[in-house]
């Protein structure tokens, strides 16, 4: 799945995953969601990008974000 189509079903996914994004960091980054390990590690060539409540948050707040947005927010202000 694509970052930019993370979005598009963002409200069906449960709140508790964890988003990971491949090292691109771009609307057409391959991403990853799943349950966050306990010991905080993220999975093979994919790095943690936030997790879905944040994510839902950041829609409720502000329905018309980017995603060019949410990678900056992802990158400085999470």
């Amino acid at each position: 799945m694509k970052l930019k189509e993370l979005i598009l079903d963002l409200e069906n996914l449960d709140p508790e995953l964890t988003i990971y994004i491949d090292g691109a960091w771009s609307p057409e980054s391959n991403i990853l969601l799943c349950f966050e390990p306990e010991d905080g590690s993220s999975p093979k060539e994919y790095e943690y990008f936030l997790e879905v409540f944040i994510l839902q948050e950041l829609f409720e707040s502000t329905p018309d974000i980017t995603v060019e947005r949410i990678i900056q927010y992802a990158l400085y202000d999470a």
